[in-house]
């Protein structure tokens, strides 16, 4: 009976953490056409079947207004760049000031992950937000995805990263 009831606790306890799994909020702007409701386009913004166009003479910004309903951890783009791009993910604080946390965009169709929890300061629930990009990029952006990972995914994480050695490299001393 003992046993029982230690091998139904422990199965629950297994449980829980399966119910608060990854959640992802995917814009593919390949098929849905432009970003969401109250964006705020660059004017050299054009949609295209392999997704959305932007060429700046000038540094610029997208934004739009929120609608992400999940504390985000991670952005991945999608994009196709002509050049290696500087990039930048735009929020607005709590006391309602501009912040900026830069990345580069690498030259032909790549993926780019970001992890926006490296940024002092970051705010998944601003009321709005934004991409800037420098001037002179020309970048076709097919996927915005937005990710949060949960509790235990972290904890998984930081439980490999730590038993994961460096390599040996000629920088490695």
């Amino acid at each position: 009976m003992r046993h029982r009831l230690l091998f139904t606790i422990a199965l629950w306890l297994l449980s829980v953490p399966a119910a608060h799994a990854m959640e992802q909020t995917t814009w593919d702007l390949q098929t849905s056409g432009p970003f969401p409701a109250g964006a705020f386009q660059i004017q050299t913004s054009e949609q295209t079947p392999l997704g959305l166009h932007i060429t700046t003479t000038q540094d610029g910004a997208l934004s739009w207004v929120s609608n992400l309903q999940q504390d985000v951890n991670m952005l991945t783009i999608e994009a196709t760049a002509r050049t290696y791009t500087r990039a930048g993910v735009i929020w607005m604080t709590p006391d309602g000031r501009q912040a900026q946390f830069d990345f580069l965009l690498p030259a032909g169709d790549h993926t780019t992950q970001v992890a926006l929890k490296t940024s002092d300061g970051w705010n998944s629930h601003s009321p709005q937000l934004g991409l800037g990009l420098q001037a002179g990029s020309d970048v076709i952006i097919k996927r915005i995805t937005w990710t949060h990972f949960s509790t235990w995914e972290k904890i998984g994480e930081a439980w490999r990263s730590f038993w994961t050695f460096d390599t040996q490299k000629i920088y490695s001393i």
